[in-house]
């Protein structure tokens, strides 16, 4: 049996515990409140993100690839060089036009200027990938997957990413914008 002071004693310590989880649970939803990270990333950025870093992720590599096995003074060299720069070019003029617009708050669904940008770097990403693949895979059906896929995905990534701005607040939006100026194209001399 417990003495009456282990009893008082036993007590006095269970009445502490209630204050304890006050205090731990505090700590725990303030961290949750003062540490968040700074850009969450929702479905609909990262989504778009990954879809804009796979395609500059595929030219930059058929690049790398045509650099390592085309001598500098071959026509495929110069060729793959030509293609890459206007590709590069668009696609990140491309990029620009879109944060242009996002800053500007234009509704990139009804502008001309920022279709026009689009159709272009998807056109000149196209040529360049349909080059660099035909080199190496003549007449393969691989070039065309992604050539048909092209468009419609920087087309959605676009909307996604302006949608996602539209939503997030002020220091959201700078990261938005950080994000898509890391996805432009490294320069040809660079890969």
């Amino acid at each position: 049996m417990m003495s009456l002071d282990n009893k008082k004693s036993a007590f006095k310590n269970r009445r502490g515990i209630p204050f304890l989880s006050l205090i731990i649970l505090l700590n725990v939803c303030l961290g949750c409140v003062f540490f968040q990270p700074k850009h969450p990333i929702t479905n609909g950025d990262s989504e778009a993100i990954i879809i804009i870093a796979e395609k500059k992720s595929l030219c930059e590599q058929w690049a790398s690839k045509v650099k390592k096995d085309f001598g500098k003074d071959t026509k495929e060299y110069q060729k793959t060089n030509e293609l890459y720069i206007n590709a590069k070019a668009a696609f990140d003029g491309w990029i620009v036009r879109l944060q242009f617009d996002l800053t500007a708050d234009t509704d990139i669904n009804n502008s001309n200027s920022y279709k026009k940008a689009l159709e272009e770097a998807s056109e000149k990403s196209n040529a360049f990938v349909r080059y660099a693949t035909e080199l190496y895979q003549p007449s393969t059906t691989k070039s065309l997957s992604f050539i048909v896929g092209v468009l419609p995905s920087l087309s959605d990534a676009g909307i996604k990413v302006w949608q996602e701005y539209r939503k997030a607040k002020e220091e959201q939006r700078k990261e938005i914008k950080k994000d898509l100026d890391n996805l432009k194209w490294k320069a040809f001399d660079e890969i």
